[in-house]
């Protein structure tokens, strides 16, 4: 991950280009793996998240497609140590991020799965949700403002303008890690956290429409969870 070490090299210029503060609760300790879920504006947001604490290595999970774009997105991906989303199954991904997490890493999160194209919060998915309770890790909710300013969709060139990043109090799957967990619990937590990162960006506003969690968005109806003990043969 040579590019994590380039960037804390290069992170005190961005702080006095972007005006870059941090507010609200410290990460855990960084022998604790954590998820940290942000919602998504920005290209620059994986850059913005990591420089809370720039010694903890934190691997991003982010679209295959771009992922495989080509040979050269491949190989600064993985100097980056991102985890690409499976384009085949929500399972796929869900477990190589449990898989991270159990490895003792921690995982950066956009529960959206997308770039907004205002800077409005979107509805949230529920995968998280599914992370949270099958790895028993807690998430830490942040809140970005700002980098939708710096550097929207679209545009190619950043400008200057104020960034900071607000984390709140880690929340944790109630009785985790659970292999089967309920579906009106994992659905309340997701709602719960997109509300939480609503707020923590400034756009409590949004918190209605991002709490309406897509039940559809990353789950088949009767998903083959492969952590479900298999019962009596």
């Amino acid at each position: 991950m040579w590019l994590y070490d380039l960037n804390r090299w290069l992170l005190p210029a961005g702080r006095r280009i972007f005006s870059l503060e941090k507010h609200g609760f410290p990460l855990p300790a960084r022998d604790q793996p954590v998820l940290i879920a942000a919602n998504h504006s920005s290209f620059l947001d994986p850059w913005v998240v990591g420089s809370v604490d720039p010694r903890r290595e934190i691997h991003f999970l982010i679209n295959e497609r771009w992922y495989r774009r080509s040979r050269l997105w491949t190989a600064l991906f993985d100097a980056w140590g991102v985890l690409p989303a499976s384009s085949r199954s929500p399972w796929e991904t869900i477990e190589r991020v449990v898989g991270a997490l159990e490895r003792g890493q921690s995982v950066g999160i956009f529960p959206e799965g997308r770039i907004s194209p205002d800077g409005k919060i979107g509805r949230g998915r529920p995968g998280i949700a599914w992370m949270a309770a099958l790895s028993g890790c807690p998430v830490v909710p942040c809140g970005l403002r700002g980098v939708f300013e710096v550097l929207p969709k679209g545009r190619r060139l950043p400008r200057r303008h104020p960034v900071s990043i607000h984390l709140g109090r880690p929340m944790v799957f109630a009785d985790g890690p659970v292999s089967d967990p309920n579906r009106s619990q994992l659905h309340d937590f997701a709602g719960r956290l997109m509300a939480r990162i609503c707020e923590l960006a400034g756009q409590e506003e949004r918190a209605e429409a991002a709490m309406a969690v897509d039940p559809g968005a990353d789950l088949v109806p009767e998903p083959p969870n492969p952590r479900r003990d298999p019962g009596p043969g």
